[in-house]
């Protein structure tokens, strides 16, 4: 199962990785995120699903407010779900997640990092924000079992 996890992070980090080198496919459509609180809600209504066991509707969740083209993101959802069963196994039952941190790297960038609780683990979520025009966007997210980073 940590294989199965570390795949994951690796899958989920590639898809980000090409999510910054194509252009989008409709970025008129993308919501803008105005405040870093806003930002901050939209990853508490994502938890808020991850929370509830809905892992699916919870990177749905995120499809309005990423530049991607909507061929990669159906990929990244599919591969999302593929793990369901896996998270499901080794992590047990969704329990209820918290707020980490929120931290900045100059103007541009945000992290916000979040822990889901499960009845066996926890699992590590980070939402990366990029605000090019005043506006805050999801740059690329990732959820792993690497909660020891934390520290």
């Amino acid at each position: 199962m940590k294989l199965t996890m570390k795949r994951l992070g690796t899958i989920l980090l590639l898809c980000a990785a090409c999510m910054g080198t194509v252009s989008p496919a409709r970025a008129e459509d993308v919501v803008p995120l105005k405040t870093t609180d806003a930002a901050l809600e939209v990853t508490e209504q994502i938890m808020n699903k991850v929370s509830e066991g809905d892992l699916e509707n919870a990177i749905r969740a995120m499809r309005p407010y990423f530049r991607i083209p909507d061929a990669e993101f159906n990929i990244l959802l599919e591969q999302s779900k593929m793990q369901i069963p896996a998270i499901s196994s080794r992590f047990g039952t969704p329990l209820e997640h918290e707020l980490i941190e929120r931290r900045f790297v100059g103007k541009s960038l945000m992290m916000i990092v979040h822990l889901q609780k499960y009845t066996f683990h926890a699992m590590r979520w980070e939402f990366l924000f990029y605000n090019p025009d005043g506006s805050w966007y999801i740059n690329s997210f990732n959820f792993d079992d690497k909660i020891k980073e934390l520290f």
